[in-house]
């Protein structure tokens, strides 16, 4: 008898296939539907967790902002919560790719397994000049294993700078997310790439951080409560050191700078007594110089009165031998006429004595006179001649004495013209010489007060330098007392971008799982209701056979719940298949895109699995039971009549007699039937508009996405372009954009990559610093509900996703901590409505005054001229120079936006599958239990000779009205259940402001439609199948 029992139950499930087959795929729809997401974010979550696990990704992070010694590292190790502590060494720094440069994080490999590598190919570094890149870096650069890679110097270098080797392709485990999938809008200060080389090539005294790992943390899953609360208890320990540690610091690098400045001061006090001495050395020399030259100044006037003396005794020898040979030239021509005069004496006795001898002669011949006479005469002539000649040669005589004694004085002149001569050329050398000395006399004294000058510029120079020099060890130990207390900053695995991205998109697609599965599993119960309903009511007088027969109720309720729960085991199983494996399987290749995990695991969750299931088979097993209590408590006889027919009313419609008399009778039949069976009424109303709610939630969030990019890029963000340069470069970057053809207008601002702090809740966004008076509005549009937003000095302006997060608004302060470390308390001005990307806006007065540091701008809004294409190109241009460091076209973000949504893009694509199917089920389900539930109706009307098309009309009409009285009531429904998303999915760095094209309308009423149409053309053969005389034969 059991065994009948079982067949006919059996039997039952294939004669009411049809509608067995909608519950099965009912469970199936909304366990896929809770599994499916639930299992997703659990499954990425796991991976994650994993793969962390396996690199060592580290639990705890401490930064110091004075760096961090072996004592720090010792006194972490000591704490109880500690299983391994470990000081490690990064740097930020660039590396040349191409024709630019790119930022490259470089971190030193751990000895305790911190953070390790995944090498994709190659082996991690062995020594010093080995180098592991990411995978990226191989890709954008061009380079392979065997190449060598530099690091460019810069003020605070980590790393030795040489050239490594690349070794190894690997993953970095601390960055996560693809830097080439949908990152486009995620905030981060993460460099491009990342380098590992061992730490024989650190050259940095202290750490500049130290990894910790909890203890208990390997059994912990990353993402859970209890990991959570690990993290918790291991910082609140650290916390409990970190005041301690940061005075200890602090103290230390006091001491060292003050034992640094004695060092300096004794080396420099040295250097000064030398110099002292070399002044002291030189002004002695000069001195001496002093003294010589004085002494050579009196030697000269020495000098000069004894030539003058010369000179005037020359002149005076000069003229007593001009006199001398004056008288000399006197005496020889005095001489010279003395001879003449006696050569004329002799001359004239001569001619005298022969003329007398003539005329003698003369006289004698003319006989005047006798021979002796003549004799006589001639002898007296003679005689007189001699006597002449005679005195005359005695006056010749003494004329050559006199002549001799004049050439013995004229030698003596001579003489002593010459010695006059020598010494006026002996005084000419003389006054040469002291012409010479007193030039070269000149000439030291010259130098001698150049050199007095020289030194004492020099000693002024000193007393300035030693006056400088003690002014500034002052300073300096000035300087020493104004150290900064040293900041610890503690920041666990929770604050790493990647596992935060991963808990991000994880969070989101479990907030859509919170959601959507209440629409299914609430539609999916009510019609389970309605079809079990009916199947009991049309079963009732088999029902009271199996009374008859002596069947008791808890076996024939045991019937239909056995038909409910194997369509529920079924439909769960399937359900349960999909979402475990398929959903996630599927939402895998968009998670391959988004992040770098090697490998994606797949589990079952019990609690899920088993409670989808559980809840479906209670609300659809329930429903079973509550359908069939009803008739159970009738008497078999009740139970094998026919269920007598409800007593007719008059519906609103009839009412309205404007309204009720202008409609036609199959019309007036069809609004009673459709008001008289208010239950298949709202079920069927409640589960199309559901259904619809769901089509338009899933195409607002498609809307919403597509919606984001034109408000952001076309009215927030203005500018064209974002260069960021180096403080250095900052210069000659405005002059050559300023000189640029393509530029129209810049605006210089100071940006920052800094962490928000508030209620426990972080946020990474980045600072924009304006000068005062700037005029941002041509750039960035600042508003709030339309309301344009002035930079204040009072604040900061904040993004409104970012405030929603850290659940801050104005007038409320907020912890800000810059990429410098340096912390501020900031009150928040405004609010500011913003969609991609969080950002925050000081004015540079308050930035100065809350930071106490002087702003340095470092980059450019750009207005451009030409076309979209001409403004990426040129943004393309700058971002290979190498004086930018980044250059951000708002034209390229807009392009590649859409694929930072791709994981959204994809769960909105199956959850309007999975509705569009839910809608059809439901449509199918509820008309075939409608024509089910009248086919005796139908099959009199088919009798009464109403033709196939007209019966057709006739049921498909209700189900059309249905239809569009549920997409009606659908659209506000929809429209509400998508506005709740603004505060369910709140992702970091976007804003949803629900956006809903009216053709998302059109498409989610078409598909409703559209099913119905189908539905219809299946109920249609459904019609054509009922017999009439098997339909109206009378049961009893």
């Amino acid at each position: 008898m059991a065994r009948a029992f079982s067949k006919d139950t059996f039997r039952t499930i294939a004669n009411s296939k049809k509608r067995f087959i909608s519950i099965l795929v009912i469970c199936a729809l909304g366990v896929t539907m809770v599994c499916g997401l639930r299992a997703s974010c659990v499954d990425l979550r796991n991976s994650a967790d994993a793969f962390f696990s396996e690199q060592g990704l580290y639990d705890v992070c401490v930064q110091s902002t004075l760096g961090l010694t072996t004592d720090d590292v010792a006194a972490v190790s000591s704490l109880e919560g500690v299983a391994v502590a470990e000081g490690a060494w990064e740097e930020e720094t660039y590396t040349p790719l191409g024709q630019k440069r790119a930022s490259v994080g470089v971190k030193a490999l751990s000895s305790e397994g911190f953070n390790t590598p995944r090498v994709l190919d190659g082996s991690l570094p062995a020594n010093e000049h080995e180098v592991a890149v990411t995978e990226n870096y191989l890709t954008d650069s061009g380079l392979s294993l065997g190449d060598t890679v530099t690091l460019e110097e810069n003020d605070n270098e980590v790393f030795e700078r040489t050239q490594y080797t690349i070794t190894a392709s690997v993953i970095d485990p601390t960055e996560l997310t693809n830097p080439n999938g949908s990152i486009a809008i995620r905030a981060s200060a993460s460099p491009d790439y990342s380098f590992f080389v061992t730490p024989d090539a650190v050259t940095a005294d202290v750490f500049t951080a130290i990894y910790v790992k909890a203890k208990n943390s390997t059994g912990a899953k990353s993402f859970s409560p209890e990991y959570s609360s690990l993290l918790d208890n291991l910082t609140t320990q650290i916390e409990g050191i970190k005041k301690q540690r940061e005075e200890a610091r602090t103290e230390q690098i006091r001491q060292d700078a003050l034992d640094e400045i004695a060092e300096a001061e004794a080396e420099v006090n040295e250097e000064l007594s030398d110099a002292q001495r070399k002044i002291d050395d030189a002004q002695s020399t000069l001195d001496s110089g002093k003294r010589e030259i004085a002494a050579n100044k009196r030697t000269l006037r020495n000098s000069e009165s004894t030539l003058a003396q010369s000179e005037a005794e020359l002149r005076r020898q000069e003229s007593q031998l001009a006199s001398a040979s004056k008288k000399i030239e006197d005496g020889y021509a005095a001489i010279s006429n003395g001879q003449a005069q006696i050569d004329e004496g002799r001359a004239q006795a001569n001619a005298a004595c022969d003329d007398a001898a003539t005329q003698v002669k003369a006289a004698l011949a003319a006989g005047m006179i006798s021979q002796e006479e003549a004799s006589a005469q001639l002898a007296g002539i003679e005689a007189q001649r001699a006597q002449t000649l005679a005195q005359l040669d005695a006056q010749e005589k003494q004329l050559s004495a006199a002549k001799q004694e004049l050439n013995a004085q004229a030698a003596q002149v001579s003489a002593g013209m010459k010695a006059v001569s020598q010494g006026w050329e002996q005084l000419s050398a003389g006054k040469q010489q002291l012409k010479s000395g007193k030039q070269q006399l000149s000439a030291a004294e010259t130098e001698l007060t150049e050199g007095q000058a020289e030194l004492d510029e020099q000693r002024a120079q000193f007393e300035s330098s030693k006056a400088e020099a003690r002014a500034k060890f002052e300073d300096a130990r000035a300087e020493v007392d104004d150290i900064e207390q040293g900041r610890w900053y503690v920041q666990t695995r929770e604050s790493n971008a990647g596992y935060a991205s991963v808990e991000s998109d994880a969070s989101s697609i479990e907030a859509i799982g919170f959601v959507f599965p209440v629409v299914f599993i609430v539609v999916a119960v009510l019609i389970a209701l309605t079809t079990i309903t009916r199947l009991v009511e049309e079963e009732r007088g088999l029902i009271g056979t199996y009374k008859s027969l002596g069947y008791r109720n808890r076996a024939i309720l045991g019937k239909y719940l056995t038909y409910a729960l194997l369509a529920c085991l079924l439909g769960s199983a399937v359900g349960e298949f999909c979402g475990f494996v398929l959903f996630p399987a599927f939402l895998f290749s968009v998670f391959q895109i988004m992040y770098l995990l090697p490998t994606y695991l797949l589990s079952f969750d019990t609690l899920y699995g088993v409670g989808s299931m559980l809840f479906f088979i209670a609300g659809i097993v329930g429903a079973a039971l509550f359908a069939c209590r009803a008739e159970l408590v009738q008497t078999p006889a009740t139970l094998m009549r026919p269920k007598a027919p409800r007593s007719g009313s008059r519906i609103l419609l009839e009412r309205i007699p404007f309204i009720w008399k202008r409609l036609a009778f199959l019309d007036k039949v069809t609004a009673r039937n459709l008001l008289r069976y208010k239950k298949r009424f709202f079920m069927t109303v409640f589960g199309i508009m559901g259904c619809m709610a769901l089509l338009i939630c899933g195409f607002a969030i498609k809307d919403s996405v597509h919606a984001l990019s034109p408000v952001q890029y076309g009215n927030i963000y203005r500018y064209d372009a974002l260069a960021i340069t180096n403080p250095n470069n900052f210069k000659e970057c405005e002059t050559l954009l300023e000189g640029s053809e393509e530029v129209s207008s810049i605006q210089e601002v100071a940006v920052d990559s800094v962490t928000l702090t508030s209620n426990g809740d972080d946020e990474s966004l980045q600072l924009f610093v304006l000068p005062d008076g700037a005029d941002l509005s041509p750039y960035v549009s600042l508003k709030s509900d339309e309301e344009a937003l002035p930079l204040s000095e009072n604040g900061m302006i904040l993004t409104r996703n970012a405030a929603d997060l850290l659940g801050v608004g104005a007038n409320d302060e907020i912890t800000v901590k810059t990429s410098a470390l340096d912390e501020a308390t900031v009150p928040i001005a405004h609010i500011a409505d913003n969609y991609l990307g969080n950002a925050a806006y000081l004015t540079q007065s308050a930035y100065e005054q809350l930071f106490d540091e002087e702003v340095q701008p470092n980059g450019f809004y750009l207005a451009l001229s030409g076309s979209d294409t001409e403004k990426e190109a040129f943004a393309d241009s700058l971002a290979e120079r190498n004086e930018f460091l980044s250059v951000s076209s708002t034209q390229q973000m807009n392009e590649e936006f859409s694929k930072s949504f791709d994981l959204i893009n994809t769960i909105v694509y199956v959850i309007v599958f999975l509705a569009a199917a839910l809608a059809f089920v439901v449509l199918f389900t509820l008309s075939t239990t409608n024509i089910s539930e009248r086919t005796r109706e139908l099959a009199t009307i088919k009798v009464l000779g109403f033709r196939k098309r007209e019966v057709n009309h006739y049921v498909n009409k209700e189900t059309v009205l249905l239809t569009i009285i549920g997409v009606v009531l659908g659209i506000p429904a929809g429209y509400a259940f998508s506005h709740m998303l603004t505060y369910v999915l709140k992702m970091p760095s976007i804003y949803f402001a629900v956006t809903i094209d009216p053709i998302s309308y059109a498409y989610a009423c078409g598909l409703t439609l559209l099913f119905a149409f189908i539905v219809a053309q299946l109920s249609n053969r459904t019609l054509a199948k009922i017999n009439m005389i098997e339909a109206l034969k009378s049961i009893e």
